[in-house]
């Protein structure tokens, strides 16, 4: 049963690493994003 329970506990720890490494990604292309429209942006002052 210890072997069940490490091995559980592993899979959680590996699981909750993909996640964050998920979550950076994403926001990592949101920044990539964010700042290809700001360089796409016209020099207009009214620019929103």
């Amino acid at each position: 049963m210890t072997y069940l329970r490490r091995l559980a506990g592993a899979l959680a720890i590996v699981a909750a690493a993909a996640l964050t490494l998920s979550a950076a990604s994403q926001a990592a292309d949101r920044t990539a994003v964010a700042e290809a429209r700001v360089a796409d942006a016209p020099a207009d002052p009214g620019w929103p």
